[in-house]
């Protein structure tokens, strides 16, 4: 039985659509102009196929994130054509993943501790200040809310009680003391919704939300979900919170759990993606598409694609789907690079260009409005600015510049988009 809902207004029509045929049990989708595209050290400067399957990130500027098995695992980014690699943090690298700020700044856990870096490179590791001598808190997981609030699940070790924290963009911190009934459990996921509701997912024991006053705890013992056992948990533009587990895709609305247990015991990690759409990983090559008009199946067997599994998951800002499988490489789903929902500043950032790179003698800036960029700057590796460009200029010119890497900085709409070039 597949179940697919229409939105309207703000109340959600569920549609219980029988399918006859018991051997096409799901709808079969596939984009138009859609194309699968893999990715490895044969058709791309990576240095191997070894891509780390533990996590994958998105950032504003297109670019995908990854460990690589490089020795030891190495942070690293991957646009479609080029691959960075950042040894600089192959001691810390992060045990949950990178998440990213509207401007691109990089946030992540490692070793209990929250750190940043900046400009395209890990030139320095940050630990955030407690904010009460009296606390010590060992960070456990963390996401980034559409106010680029930073939100982390946390043991305090001098009293071995759980609190959720929040850091502000003004780096103003509070917490929230956490209810004793989830002493003791995996947090495997967090999700904040638009409407501030911050969701945590655990591996044996359901959900806990907090609304900004009270928690709730969600489990197949209080309510309607069906396992406690969660996968991962996302949530779509409208609110709609979704979490995977053995008995398929559940998504909560209208106050209860609704589930398609058409994909029991196949799917897995989730990616939230642009026009209100959510992407599961489901069985060995194949993805789910859940978006208000249903659940629809895009199958890659067959398609020649030799990532041998799919193991997570991310979509990017051009909307296009990635995944990684177990050492052998990457691959996206392409779908023409379309922005949808995007904030216009993000259009923007996402519309400029840099080429050629790695350059030789001009380096070029193509926007889609030169007044959009209010500052150029170009620093070294070791963070010194070089030179400061009129940003009406496009052409920068690298006569004068020794061969190395270069990092590129652009302030558009008070927003930093930071580019990586080479000048050979």
């Amino acid at each position: 039985m597949n179940v697919a809902f229409i939105k309207c207004g703000s109340v959600y029509r569920f549609v219980f659509v029988f399918v006859l045929c018991m051997f096409l049990p799901r709808i079969q989708s596939k984009a138009q102009n859609a194309e699968w595209m893999y990715f490895d050290h044969t058709n791309t400067n990576m240095p191997d196929n070894k891509v780390w399957f533990t996590w994958i990130e998105a950032d504003y500027a297109g670019n995908v994130w990854w460990l690589q098995k490089i020795s030891p695992r190495t942070v690293s980014s991957f646009n479609g054509n080029n691959y960075l690699a950042f040894p600089e943090i192959e001691t810390n690298s992060p045990n949950c993943g990178v998440h990213f700020e509207s401007n691109d700044q990089p946030w992540y856990i490692y070793n209990g501790v929250l750190n940043t870096f900046r400009n395209d490179s890990v030139l320095f590791c940050v630990c955030i200040e407690c904010w009460n001598q009296q606390i010590s808190v060992y960070f456990i997981n963390f996401c980034i809310d559409l106010d680029d609030a930073v939100w982390l699940f946390a043991r305090d070790d001098n009293t071995q009680t759980y609190v959720l924290c929040k850091k502000t963009v003004t780096h103003e911190w509070s917490l929230n003391l956490a209810p004793d009934s989830i002493m003791d459990i995996t947090i495997i996921g967090m999700s904040v919704t638009s409407n501030g509701e911050a969701w945590m997912a655990t591996d044996s024991a359901g959900l806990v939300m907090f609304d900004g006053q009270n928690w709730h705890t969600f489990s197949t013992t209080n309510s309607d979900l069906p396992s406690d056992n969660i996968f991962d948990i996302e949530h779509s533009d409208d609110g709609t919170v979704y979490v995977t587990s053995p008995a398929g895709i559940s998504y909560y609305s209208g106050g209860n759990w609704h589930t398609n247990s058409a994909y029991a015991g196949q799917v897995g990690k989730m990616a939230k993606g642009h026009n209100n759409e959510i992407w599961v990983i489901a069985s060995v090559q194949s993805l789910v598409r859940v978006s208000p008009a249903g659940f629809f199946d895009i199958d890659a067997q067959g398609d020649g694609l030799q990532l041998n599994s799919f193991r997570n998951i991310a979509v990017d800002a051009n909307d296009n789907v990635w995944v990684i499988g177990q050492w052998d490489g990457a691959a996206t789903y392409h779908q023409g690079g379309v922005l949808i929902n995007l904030p216009e500043k993000h259009k923007v950032i996402n519309e400029v260009l840099v080429y050629p790179n790695p350059a030789k003698e001009f380096l070029y800036i193509q926007a889609p409005l030169t007044d959009h960029i209010d500052r150029i700057r170009i620093f070294n590796t070791s963070q010194c600015v070089l030179e400061i460009i009129k940003p009406c200029n496009n052409k920068i010119d690298l006569h004068n510049f020794p061969s190395g890497v270069y990092f590129l900085e652009l302030t558009i709409a008070n927003t930093i988009l930071r580019k990586t070039f080479v000048k050979q």
